[in-house]
């Protein structure tokens, strides 16, 4: 792993970690080691928060419920906020690789990645194909 990576978690990673989905462990060990040794430098779209934040408040049980939204508070990530830059970059992928991102809120994080020339942290075993070429990935779970 380079020092200067960036890593940008997508929706299915930050899910992997806090709920003990496969790739979960992958996703902790390296924020941690990102943490330790650079602070932080492991990205969240703001738009992937929100979403993560809704499918964790959407659990039956009061008591993982309020675990899980307890450990996302604590996820220890920068909060990409997104701005013209990004939604336009975004916008790009999504209408050049429909079949990559059936949403344009699956196409931030990517977005986020190839402006800081990062890669994209995904538990998704089929995500982004025909994108290898213009984006790296690191696939965790698999």
């Amino acid at each position: 792993m380079k020092e200067e990576q960036v890593y940008v978690l997508d929706l299915t990673a930050a899910l992997a970690y806090l709920k003990d989905e496969p790739g979960g462990a992958q996703v902790q060990e390296l924020l941690r080691e990102r943490k330790e040794k650079h602070g932080t430098e492991v990205h969240l779209t703001a738009v992937d928060y929100g979403r993560a934040y809704s499918s964790c408040a959407s659990e039956k049980s009061r008591e993982v419920r309020d675990e899980l939204l307890k450990k996302l508070q604590e996820l220890p990530v920068n909060i990409v906020v997104v701005n013209k830059k990004i939604s336009v970059e975004a916008a790009r992928l999504h209408a050049e690789h429909r079949q990559s991102f059936p949403a344009f809120s699956d196409a931030l994080p990517c977005a986020v990645a190839l402006i800081a020339d990062g890669k994209v942290v995904t538990a998704s075993p089929s995500s982004f194909p025909g994108l290898e070429e213009e984006l790296e990935l690191f696939r965790v779970g698999l």
